[in-house]
């Protein structure tokens, strides 16, 4: 897709800005022309986060100060001048192919990785409660698969899987997040099981976006513990250690053991669609992640989260087709684990 004019007759002779810099003879006017591109993106991604406006009034920051800070490491250079994190990017391409307009995509690419990055920092710096309930909620949802994170405009977002993003919609505020889980939730539970009652109350309305940003789902769980009154911001559903490797791997193991093994006998028998039996043992995984990783699998219903996974199929199929087979093959790889791990 073009980029509007008034784009497009900003950055002529962003090519030639770049490439000079590139080699080393670029002019203070060519570096200028490229920090302005940088920190232009920067601001406009910075700006659309609206619950950044009271930390930065806290801590007496601007936009403008936090675009620089984020992208500063871009224009740092080393002993011999050379501005070396653009050097080692563009490194990758075939910088001489490209346009201005190319030019301008990579370094917005840039800048928006750099704000990504830079508001973790600002996070775990300036509000270590929330960076604590950020990374929770990002180790949770690679571990039980009910949201996809992608990356919008920067930031980093989730989405629930298997469902369309509505993305169309208006985006869903603190408030409205905070209210489902108010709704869903008794205040027991710890972020790997908020995130799919989350992600259950996204998929049922339809007056959102489904693409939710990290740091909006963080405040909404924040402020949900608070309305409760019980702190949940450090439980051991996110700790890391060796042991939690080493189980991380034995579930890896034993379910493509037993999903080799059992292959034949429900898909290529006609059994099951190769779809759903991947479904299987991805909530499987899901169980089992949280009882031996996170040691947080009380109350982890097999069913319940299936169909999380499948909302289109009925609780009554998934009970006379599915429910036997699914915990038959949990068995198998409980069984499996069980002995790797005593080993």
């Amino acid at each position: 897709m073009p980029y509007p004019r008034s784009i497009r007759v900003s950055i002529c002779g962003l090519k030639n800005a770049l490439t000079a810099l590139l080699h080393g003879e670029a002019s203070p006017v060519q570096v200028k022309s490229i920090i302005r591109v940088c920190h232009s993106n920067a601001e406009g991604a910075l700006a659309r986060r609206g619950h950044l406006t009271h930390l930065l009034r806290l801590h007496g920051l601007s936009l403008t100060d936090l675009a620089f800070d984020c992208i500063s490491d871009l224009f740092a250079r080393d002993n011999d001048g050379r501005y070396k994190a653009l050097e080692s990017y563009f490194s990758a391409y075939e910088v001489a192919a490209f346009t201005d307009e190319d030019v301008y995509f990579h370094l917005q690419r840039l800048s928006f990785t750099k704000v990504r990055n830079g508001l973790f920092r600002l996070y775990s710096e300036m509000d270590p409660q929330l960076a604590r309930i950020l990374h929770n909620i990002k180790v949770a949802a690679r571990t039980l698969g009910f949201f996809i994170e992608t990356d919008r405009l920067g930031e980093s977002c989730l989405v629930p899987s298997l469902c369309d993003t509505s993305e169309h919609l208006p985006s869903v505020d603190v408030p409205d997040l905070t209210a489902w889980l108010s709704a869903e939730a008794s205040g027991n539970e710890f972020i790997p099981e908020l995130l799919g009652k989350l992600s259950m109350s996204l998929r049922k309305q339809t007056s959102f976006s489904r693409i939710v940003p990290v740091v909006s789902i963080g405040l909404a769980i924040r402020a949900f513990y608070n309305e409760k009154e019980i702190p949940r911001l450090a439980e051991p559903a996110t700790v890391v250690d060796d042991g939690a490797i080493d189980a991380g791997e034995a579930i890896s193991e034993a379910i493509n053991a037993v999903k080799t093994r059992t292959y034949s006998k429900y898909v290529e028998r006609g059994k099951v669609s190769p779809g759903i039996f991947e479904l299987y043992f991805q909530v499987i995984r899901q169980m089992f992640e949280l009882r031996f990783v996170g040691h947080d699998g009380d109350g982890f219903q097999l069913s319940e989260n299936f169909l999380m996974l499948a909302p289109d199929m009925t609780p009554e199929e998934y009970r006379k087709k599915h429910r036997n087979r699914v915990e038959y093959l949990a068995r198998l790889v409980q069984k499996r684990v069980s002995r790797t791990l005593l080993r």
